[in-house]
């Protein structure tokens, strides 16, 4: 099964067989009431709200963060006005189709990061609609389970703050369903000693829909999608003290000084790449060779400085000392030794992507060559160029296109660059073509 089926889905899947699972408390006369009166059902309610974490035994409820959100994240629900205070009318008879909404519920998530097994620490928003009446934000504070009075099955309970009035709004709520599980319970909005109850009612996304989610959004808003010890490595690496000696093989004409560029460029790669845990037991070292386009048997685009040949592995570069590479402005500035370097480099990094996955897009080859290109200048040029062709924005990995890379190159190579340098691991992973699954925080070690 795809990656939820396998490692998210499995908290619906394990709900959907109680059927209808909670019995409700007893039930007070007014929807909203004092709690300085309290009767059982509200009692029963800010018991509920009050309640510790409930942390289940068995490993099926894992992951709920990570299912919750994928499911339920910026979804609008139906949500309709109590009759009467009490605990979470879970059944799936809750609130019908039938009966008229008196307005809606969505929970927009922009941050997602843990406390302990189950506790889970949030940013984002909760945005309540009434009617006619202006909508009322929540900021998200925290999502876990607790334990209602009579089940044995935990419910999810989402907590939030309203910061103008520091009114509390609790969603307490199970999903029911599988191709497409919705949120069914109680949002409870807590002022001063007044509470107020709502029924909810939120349909999720499909499983494959919930996937893509995943992949767009959840791998970017938490902080535990992957092992930060052996994942998140910093694209700007470490420096060229304890290089490995290779000696690469060159072309006619080549001069020393540029053999020892080369040869620093392409240890710095190969060094960056070991760091994203990648290894070579038969790496297999290009050619370079140091020519002027006229010369070159590849058709090249016109102002083309260098490429690489993923066919035959070679590197064809400029020479340092020729006119066109001097005078043409790359990356905003003529050509110098760190250009001379980043360039090289920035080969060197096709020839390791193709050592690494043969078959790797050429859109997502040029994003980590441009993202790891950039971090090898020096900070002061670096931030020129970020400032001079800045403005791109790639939101998720869907907005790095070969379009985009063939419309405005200069622009993409910053938008990679920031991409990268703000996602470390997705380096990683856009070169093996695959996604972070949530993990449950427990199996990652926190730094």
């Amino acid at each position: 099964m795809k990656i939820l089926s396998a490692v998210l889905f499995i908290i619906f899947s394990s709900v959907e067989i109680t059927g209808s699972l909670f019995t409700p408390g007893s039930l007070s006369t007014a929807a909203i009431v004092d709690v300085s009166e309290l009767n059982s059902g509200s009692r029963e309610v800010r018991e509920l709200l009050l309640a510790p974490s409930f942390v289940p035994e068995e490993e099926i409820y894992t992951h709920i963060a990570g299912g919750y959100f994928s499911f339920f994240d910026s979804k609008t629900g139906r949500i309709r006005k109590s009759s009467m205070i009490g605990l979470p009318p879970l059944k799936r008879e809750n609130l019908d189709s039938t009966v008229k909404a008196s307005g809606s519920l969505k929970i927009v998530l922009s941050n997602l990061e843990y406390e302990s097994r189950f506790v889970y620490l949030l940013k984002g928003e909760l945005i309540l609609s009434k009617g006619s009446k202006d909508a009322e934000i929540f900021n998200l504070k925290k999502l876990d389970y607790v334990q209602i009075p009579g089940s044995d099955i935990p419910a999810y309970r989402l907590s939030a703050v309203n910061p103008e009035n520091n009114r509390k709004a609790s969603l307490i709520a199970t999903a029911h369903g599988t191709d497409v599980p919705k949120l069914i319970g109680s949002l409870y909005i807590e002022d001063n000693n007044d509470l107020e109850s709502f029924d909810i009612r939120i349909y999720g996304r499909n499983t494959n829909e919930a996937e893509s989610h995943l992949c767009k959004k959840m791998e970017f808003v938490s902080d535990f999608t992957c092992d930060p010890v052996r994942d998140r490595v910093p694209i700007s690496g470490s420096d060229e003290s304890n290089f490995e000696s290779l000696s690469l093989s060159f072309g006619d004409g080549a001069t020393d000084f540029e053999k020892e560029i080369a040869e620093r460029a392409f240890a710095l790669a190969l060094s960056r790449y070991k760091e994203m845990g990648f290894e070579f037991p038969e790496l297999e070292l290009p050619e370079v060779y140091f020519d002027t386009p006229a010369n070159w048997e590849e058709k090249v685009l016109e102002n083309t400085i260098a490429l690489y040949n993923t066919v035959e592995q070679y590197v064809l570069m400029m020479p340092f000392d020729s006119t066109i590479f001097q005078e043409q402005a790359i990356l905003g500035t003529k050509g110098d030794e760190d250009i001379f370097f980043s360039i090289l480099f920035h080969e060197f990094c096709h020839h390791l992507n193709h050592q690494v996955n043969p078959l790797i897009a050429p859109h997502h080859d040029e994003f980590v060559a441009c993202a790891l290109q950039l971090s090898t200048l020096p900070e002061r040029l670096r931030n020129q160029v970020v400032d001079d062709f800045g403005g791109t924005v790639f939101r998720n990995r869907d907005d790095i296109t070969l379009l985009a890379y063939i419309s405005t190159p200069k622009q993409f190579q910053v938008a990679s660059y920031l991409f990268a340098n703000n996602h470390e691991a997705q380096v990683k992973l856009i070169i093996l073509n695959s996604h972070h699954m949530i993990r449950d925080p427990f199996l990652v070690k926190r730094t």
